[in-house]
């Protein structure tokens, strides 16, 4: 790997390769790392100074780099000082996000001569599959192309999204060859989010007593039933937010923002994080107190 990797494009995919690429040297070698935001107002650029002075018994060190808004001038000087004499033992990873005309910029032309680019640009809609299925291998998770279909269908398009799916297939199911969307086609964690929404408390519970028989599904529940309560959050604070997912899946969500309040989602969001801390410490009847919250979340006309 250069001693030097410029990064930039859409943001969470240079943070995704950004990890990826410190990850890989810290499998390598035991790396000190030193990170710098240049948005901090506590930043000051001439701080890369430090970063060139020799050392009796210099350490081997990743500078991680964030740029999120172009340097002045006299400040990109140090930054284009300090790739020009990168110390050996030192790797300098900079990633850049939200400068518009980059390329244009000439201490990005400079930086460019003394290191390698990754240019990370929107995923197009055609590729999305292909990301998906490239990033599962990239984290070992056998995906099979029903899965594919359902987190592709799922995700609609929000990279992240579906990069969370996966990462939650790898913690589930790190072992096993065909992915936990699988396994249960009619009553998944999918399905429960909608159920929900829609106030189905039958359907709900059904679903939860088919996710009982699914070893380590309970850590999915608890992050599933979240994300539906922050997404709630989002839509009480502004009904205009956009988020991610089928038309029917967010129309159920809209419905149920204009009718769920505030305090039911700050309760339920509480109960959640409980539920969660009482399972990590083997405390509390796990099944029992998520039916209570499941069927609260149904009624949630009756929580107020």
């Amino acid at each position: 790997m250069a001693k030097i990797k410029v990064i930039h494009g859409d943001h969470f995919l240079v943070e995704l390769e950004r990890d990826k690429l410190i990850l890989n040297l810290r499998q390598k070698e035991k790396f000190e790392r030193e990170i710098y935001f240049t948005k901090g107002s506590s930043f000051n650029w001439s701080e890369l100074l430090m970063e060139k002075e020799d050392s009796l018994f210099p350490s081997s060190k990743i500078i991680d780099l964030r740029i999120e808004n172009s340097p002045f001038k006299a400040d990109s000087e140090f930054l284009i000082d300090l790739c020009k004499s990168i110390p050996d033992e030192k790797y300098l990873i900079i990633s850049i996000t939200g400068i518009e005309r980059l390329k244009t910029r000439a201490w990005f032309k400079s930086i460019l001569n003394h290191g390698d680019e990754a240019d990370l640009q929107k995923v197009w809609p055609n590729k999305r599959k292909d990301w998906i299925r490239n990033t599962a291998r990239d984290l070992s998770v056998n995906l099979s192309s029903n899965s594919l279909e359902i987190i592709h269908e799922k995700t609609q398009g929000n990279l992240l999204a579906a990069y969370q799916e996966l990462k939650m297939m790898k913690v589930l199911n790190s072992d096993t060859e065909e992915s936990f969307v699988e396994d249960s086609s009619e009553f998944d964690i999918f399905n429960l989010s909608n159920s929900l929404l829609l106030g189905n408390i039958n359907q709900s519970l059904e679903i939860l007593k088919n996710l009982k028989l699914q070893k380590g599904s309970e850590a999915l529940i608890i992050w599933g039933i979240f994300r539906e309560l922050e997404r709630l959050s989002f839509l009480k604070e502004d009904f205009q937010t956009k988020l991610n997912g089928p038309f029917d899946y967010i129309e159920n969500l809209r419905k149920k923002s204009k009718i769920i309040p505030v305090s039911v989602i700050h309760n339920l969001k509480r109960r959640t994080a409980n539920l969660d801390s009482n399972f990590k410490k083997g405390e509390g009847n796990f099944w029992s107190d998520l039916e209570r919250v499941v069927i609260d979340f149904c009624q949630t006309e009756f929580q107020s």
